[in-house]
């Protein structure tokens, strides 16, 4: 029991709070305690009847606040447009079901028993098969109306309707989760991408920073295998006993052209344009 203020819990009041905390909680026209045909008047009034017992300002009731919330819940949900129209479509859908199944009870089990009191009353054994036929659809019309205000109907379309709303709420978790793991993939992808710009950023700074020495190391090959080359030139050459060193002041001159033997024997000289001799002409 809360503070003295609140006063005593009434039994209205502990009934009551026990009824939403115990009551199917997807359903706001059964949290308000409403027929399935109420009206937005009908919301209203129960609301602020229900309001005036479990308040947790006017009731010290452990689960008031609960309760409270979830009438408020309630409310809004009938009382908005967009998700009212909601539930009175899933809840119009499971009766339109039960109608049809209850049509094709009584066609399949009492079509023979109410065409025969059609036939066998005096005010319509003279009409033709077309007019008995659609007084018979009327007949069966007006149980199916009948069948609507029992309590097995009730009771069968407030367990369908919960059935849906199970199922749409755990449909709605599926696709929020879903929703929820395609957007955790997106962010890991993300993530990897710029784990792979950031390593190719790492590797183009060490590439840019280990030039200099890449430049100086190479510089430092060329110059040993220079150094290593000259080194095998100056062996040959003084393995050979020649001077390393050629005087860069030597006039290189032509020698004249050596003609194989016999040439000379034909009287050619080597610096004579023989193409000029008589017997050439």
């Amino acid at each position: 029991m809360a503070g003295e203020s609140k006063g005593q819990i009434t039994p209205a009041q502990e009934d009551e709070v026990n009824r939403i905390m115990t009551t199917f909680i997807l359903n706001p026209f059964e949290i308000l305690n409403l027929n399935f045909n109420a009206t937005k008047r009908h919301v209203s009034n129960n609301y602020h009847r229900i309001a005036a017992l479990v308040h947790p300002d006017k009731c010290s009731h452990t689960s008031a606040r609960t309760a409270f919330e979830r009438a408020k819940n309630a409310h809004d949900t009938l009382m908005d447009n967009s998700t009212a129209r909601n539930y009175v479509s899933i809840i119009g859908q499971v009766k339109e079901q039960i109608q049809k199944e209850k049509r094709s009870e009584i066609m399949s089990h009492r079509r023979s028993e109410l065409y025969n009191s059609l036939t066998n009353n005096r005010e319509t054994e003279e009409l033709d098969e077309q007019t008995l036929e659609q007084r018979l659809q009327e007949k069966i019309d007006e149980l199916v109306q009948q069948y609507e205000f029992t309590e097995p109907f009730t009771e069968l379309w407030k367990s369908r309707v919960r059935k849906v709303l199970v199922r749409a709420q755990w449909a709605a978790q599926r696709m929020e989760e879903f929703e929820e793991s395609k957007q955790d993939r997106k962010l890991l992808k993300h993530s990897r991408k710029l784990a792979r710009m950031e390593l190719e950023q790492q590797k183009q700074e060490l590439w840019e920073q280990e030039q200099d020495d890449r430049i100086n190391t190479w510089q430092e090959y060329k110059k040993q295998n220079l150094d290593l080359k000259n080194r095998k030139r100056l062996i040959q050459i003084e393995a050979g006993g020649e001077s390393s060193t050629i005087p860069s002041d030597i006039e290189r001159v032509p020698t004249r052209y050596q003609y194989p033997d016999g040439i000379g024997n034909m009287g050619f000289d080597g610096n004579e344009d023989f193409t000029k001799r008589p017997e050439f002409q």
